[in-house]
């Protein structure tokens, strides 16, 4: 395995390091270009030489918000990568997003995810070891995509979004000598020999109490605990980072809680609703805590890498992907985290708008930087890449990890303390079912474990004119009632909440069309089984169930719409009744 890295400057300068380096041309090449000028004549150029001197290579490539050569930061240039695998068989392609409108609607997914999984069926094989994985940075929903390359454990996914140096106009990737926009590239290397490792590093740590997304349209966060999310910015960190979002939002990212490991998701834009765009997906129901940044924690961790398993390998060749907002938060320290690296292997990467990562599953990362390493060679070796200048024990570090330790441990002791006021939070106080906060979460937890849900709304028919002739005291009788007959139909891993005034939601789990139906019919019959006396009168009632079942993409705004439009078409349809929409 050989691996080589420059910066194009001209044609005749190409020419005289691919003589000094005896590059030549090859099936098993690997090209990598990563440009930081925009100008497409110019990109377009250099992509077209490139594939002149190397016919048979495989080249891939994105527009940047910086480049990384050899653990050096460039702007505005234009770097450039060869790697050789001995015996790695590159497979590579493209896919544009126009192209998957219609699957997407009819199988209820999104373009992105749908895109993915067609790009990735395209180029893995049997003995696929790395996807490298590049993608236009605006039109892009990465978590979506990255959802869509499902692939087993044994396969790591790397790479990142294009970016157009923090402009946020238009972004590029490249295939061969092809210029993509509004679409994704990839290339799979496949190798039984090759052996692959990956690695990231935040720096960020969540500080402060918990807040749940309870309003958001993917990667558009409009709500934290039922308030706008502008006015909690302002409430919690003070006008001075609400007035300037988003770009005060690179310090204080929302850190969301997914499996036990906080991710960091970066605000890009800031709507005229005061809505914030982020770089990933965010879920109704998450768990999010604000993160807190600081240089010298993060130096200081980049000094100490000698200390992971990573670094104590053969490694031959190192891809680095860092978030565009990590280097405008460290500004000139950034090549300083870098500067390591270079003792380890060549290296070459880019400033992206969002980077991928395998992690038991394929993800979006914001705020971090990654590293994917290769070798061809399972020898290992001694590589010491402890940087005393980093990694002191100063008293900096020592005050501000004290301080950490110190809002982390107050908050936990605070939340202990809040436990039981906080579950009696999540119960609807009259049915004793979950409120529609608890429902959510519990909603958005199933989801993130690719769980088969299926989601019942019932609606009280009639409800308001019971209250209106009747009175609120029988109003709440009945309310009782239903939930009595609720109970009977469910299991105890089922999940009962009161969504509204007279709406109630349940979600099973784990459960067939046929079987969600039966529980819903079963649900309607024993609502119609209540009787009420009331004025020597007996009042009957009656319930419409909309159903919906989860597909892959669902969030849990998708799951509860479908269900909704599912409810109002049993209303419509004379009301006492099922409907389903898939």
């Amino acid at each position: 395995m050989k691996s080589c890295n420059t910066l194009y400057r001209s044609r005749n300068e190409l020419e005289k390091f691919i003589a000094e380096k005896s590059l030549e041309d090859s099936k098993s090449l690997l090209i990598q270009v990563y440009s930081g000028m925009l100008e497409r004549k110019k990109v377009q150029e250099v992509l077209n030489i490139l594939k002149e001197f190397f016919p048979d290579s495989s080249l891939v490539g994105a527009t940047t918000a910086g480049e990384i050569v050899c653990s050096r930061i460039y702007e505005q240039n234009i770097a450039v990568s060869f790697t050789y695998f001995d015996t790695g068989k590159l497979q590579a392609g493209r896919v544009d997003y126009e192209d998957f409108s219609k699957i997407a609607t009819d199988n209820n997914t999104s373009v992105c995810f749908e895109a993915g999984k067609f790009l990735c069926n395209k180029i893995k094989t049997e003995d696929t070891k790395l996807i490298l994985l590049l993608a236009d940075g605006i039109q892009t929903n990465g978590e979506e995509l990255a959802r869509g390359f499902d692939t087993d454990a044994s396969i790591i996914l790397g790479g990142g979004l294009a970016a157009d140096n923090g402009h946020f106009k238009n972004t590029y990737v490249f295939l061969n000598n092809e210029i993509i926009e509004k679409g994704c590239v990839a290339v799979s290397i496949n190798s039984k020999e090759l052996k692959v490792f990956n690695h990231y590093s935040t720096g960020w740590k969540p500080i402060g109490r918990k807040f749940i997304v309870t309003k958001s349209q993917k990667n558009i966060v409009y709500e934290l605990d039922g308030k706008p999310i502008y006015e909690v910015y302002r409430e919690y960190l003070g006008e001075e980072v609400a007035n300037n979002l988003p770009h005060s939002a690179i310090e204080f990212p929302l850190m969301i809680d997914k499996n036990d490991r906080y991710i960091a998701r970066a605000a890009m834009v800031l709507n005229e609703d005061k809505s914030l765009v982020f770089a990933g997906n965010v879920s109704v129901g998450s768990a999010v805590r604000f993160g807190y940044g600081n240089s010298i924690l993060i130096l200081d961790l980049a000094g100490k890498l000698i200390e992971n398993e990573f670094f104590k390998r053969n490694i031959e060749s190192l891809f680095i992907f860092s978030c565009v907002a990590r280097k405008r938060f460290l500004g000139k320290n950034i090549e300083t985290e870098l500067r390591p690296f270079v003792k380890v292997a060549p290296n070459i990467g880019f400033f992206t708008y969002g980077e991928f990562f395998s992690h038991k599953y394929n993800e979006l990362l914001n705020e971090s930087v990654t590293l994917i390493a290769s070798t061809e060679n399972e020898k290992a070796k001694e590589i010491n890449i402890y940087d005393k200048d980093l990694a002191q024990e100063s008293a900096s570090v020592r005050a501000i990890n004290a301080l950490m330790n110190l809002v982390e441990k107050t908050t936990k002791e605070l939340e202990v303390k809040n436990a039981s006021l906080e579950k009696k939070s999540k119960i609807d106080q009259m049915t004793g079912f979950y409120n529609r906060y608890a429902t959510f979460s519990f909603m958005n937890k199933f989801l993130e474990e690719d769980a088969s849900l299926a989601l019942l709304v019932i609606d009280l028919d009639g409800f308001k004119q019971i209250n209106d002739s009747c009175g609120h005291l029988l109003g709440d009788k009945v309310l009782i009632e239903c939930t009595k007959a609720i109970r009977k139909s469910i299991r105890k891993l089922d999940i009962a909440g009161r969504y509204g005034g007279d709406e109630f939601m349940v979600v099973f789990t784990d459960i067939s069309k046929e079987k969600a139906l039966e529980k819903a019919e079963e649900i309607l019959e024993n609502i119609r089984k209540i009787s009420i006396k009331y004025d020597d009168k007996i009042l009957k009632i009656s319930v419409s169930i909309g159903v919906s079942l989860s597909v892959i993409g669902d969030d849990v705004s998708s799951l509860i719409e479908r269900a909704d439009q599912a409810l109002y078409k049993a209303k419509r349809n004379g009301k006492n009744q099922v409907k389903i929409v898939l």
